[in-house]
């Protein structure tokens, strides 16, 4: 096969994941297997052998069955969810695998994807605040009516909040990569998309990003300081503003309220800020779950929910599924044993001398916080391009 023609096959295969990433979980696993087997005939296909995964996968496995089976849980779920991510960690194993020489230029491509993404966001917004027409309704899940609870998901097909998450990474690389008056086109337009997604979660990682690059930055501390201060008021205020107009309490009101007493009582009476009612109200559930130590299985999340909450509408049994977070879910699943695994992966394989390490590492805490699905949108496919890069610094 021609060199230039494989090459220009294997760029192709790097595309069709981008795609898959900001696509419901069913087509991104579609894309994969193309991915695969476009890698696979073109005869890139490698192959690494990895104990460490293999290991975690049977821990998974025995733990999961047994406290399932202790505790009454059906199986059917825990199946699903390991014939998943079983799936979705081969095939992303291979594939990060097959690109270990090229995995800059795939992260560039992902970069250029983003970037494209943002733009097309921004736009939304714009005319959406214009003329109140939603130019990708015909690809959004949910609808808004009106400005205020107007969020942008730009050209993907994924909500609000997931595409802030996709769009981390690259605000990270363009802020931490780069001087400050150095890529400012780029960086305006990730910021207002990632802005215009009106995420509470993305307002947290935001505040944590600023505050890094304010230390990263140190030498002009005293200019950059107010900047960002005023950039992140001016962001809580617009929120602030917004949610007051639709909701009773404001999100920090809320979560204020129910931290000062934790109790589902009081998670219900917050309610009306549905973001808050939804992750507290999971973390109740994870806290009162059986077997904290090993969670009560891959999978069980739900059926914890159903055993613990009385529901009758569909906000009660708000992101019962995947628990709102990945943290929370792995706190309900798979116990403080899952937790403390997560947070030794995030330690060990750190290389923040690496950006494309350091932008996804950010990626993660993202997840972390908000967007319990295992599998969608790429989420085990940047688990191991951060593993791959973090054991670059042992090399």
């Amino acid at each position: 096969m021609n060199v230039e023609f494989k090459n220009k096959i294997l760029s192709f295969s790097q595309w069709i994941i981008l795609i898959g990433i900001i696509c419901p979980w069913n087509v991104e696993a579609i894309t994969l297997f193309l991915c695969l087997f476009i890698l696979l005939i073109t005869k890139e296909l490698k192959q690494e052998k990895n104990s460490i995964f293999l290991l975690f996968f049977v821990y998974i496995l025995l733990s999961s069955v047994f406290t399932i089976l202790l505790y009454s849980y059906p199986l059917n779920k825990f199946i699903q969810q390991y014939i998943l991510i079983s799936y979705f960690s081969i095939g992303y194993f291979l594939f990060v695998s097959s690109i270990k020489k090229y995995y800059v230029d795939f992260f560039n491509k992902y970069l250029k994807f983003m970037l494209f993404a943002a733009i097309f966001g921004v736009i939304e917004y714009l005319i959406f605040y214009l003329f109140n027409v939603d130019i990708f309704s015909f690809l959004h899940f949910n609808h808004w009516n009106y400005w205020q609870s107007f969020r942008i998901t730009s050209f993907c097909l994924c909500e609000p909040a997931r595409f802030a998450t996709l769009l981390t990474p690259a605000l990270v690389y363009y802020f931490f990569n780069f001087k400050i008056n150095h890529k400012i086109f780029q960086k305006i337009l990730i910021l207002l998309a990632y802005i215009f997604t009106f995420s509470f979660t993305s307002n947290i990682v935001l505040l944590l990003i600023c505050i890094i690059l304010l230390i990263y930055k140190f030498k002009k501390f005293v200019v950059l300081f107010p900047i960002f201060l005023l950039i992140f008021l001016t962001i809580f205020n617009f929120n602030e503003l917004r949610r007051n107009n639709e909701y009773k309490k404001s999100s920090t009101e809320a979560l204020i309220d129910i931290v000062k007493n934790f109790s589902i009582s009081n998670i219900e009476y917050n309610r009306n800020n549905i973001s808050v009612y939804a992750i507290t109200k999971n973390l109740w559930v994870a806290l009162n779950s059986p077997s904290r130590l090993f969670g009560t299985g891959l999978g069980t999340h739900e059926y914890s929910f159903d055993n613990l909450v009385v529901t009758s509408t569909e906000v009660d049994a708000q992101n019962k599924q995947d628990a709102y977070s990945l943290g929370i879910r792995i706190f309900s699943e798979l116990g403080f044993l899952g937790v403390f695994f997560i947070f030794i992966f995030l330690y060990k394989f750190n290389n923040f001398k690496n950006i494309i390490n350091f932008s996804i590492f950010f990626l993660i805490i993202s997840l972390i916080l908000r967007g319990g699905h295992y599998v969608s949108n790429g989420t085990i496919l940047f688990i191991f391009l951060y593993y791959m890069t973090g054991k670059e610094k042992h090399l």
